[in-house]
């Protein structure tokens, strides 16, 4: 495991040894086409995708524009949780707004 822009994550043995090498392996040149699958369940229900607000500003497979169109209809979804708790309408889970919000700002700068 190593920090990465503030982001932990696992790298295999051949990242290791790519990274420590300072030699580039591209592998998994089919990106489009599994990154539009991604981007589909993830705007479906990004909650479900990701944890926590947090993760989806450190995976590194997202640009900075899917990470906010991510992070908006995250947050588009917290607020409509948040309402429907004021309303008396609770459905048990607890709005992540703020952490949408911090994690947005953070993608956005």
């Amino acid at each position: 495991m190593f920090v990465d822009g503030g982001c932990w994550r696992m790298m295999s043995g051949l990242e290791w040894m790519t990274k420590r090498s300072s030699i580039a392996v591209f592998a998994n040149i089919s990106y489009s086409s599994s990154m539009k699958s991604k981007m589909e369940k993830v705007m479906g229900n990004p909650q479900a995708s990701y944890a926590d607000p947090q993760e989806v500003v450190c995976d590194r497979e997202l640009s900075r524009e899917e990470k906010i169109e991510v992070l908006e209809n995250w947050k588009a979804e917290a607020v409509h949780v948040q309402e429907s708790t004021a309303e008396g309408f609770d459905g048990g889970e607890p709005s992540q707004l703020d952490k949408v919000i911090k994690a947005l700002h953070e993608v956005e700068r």
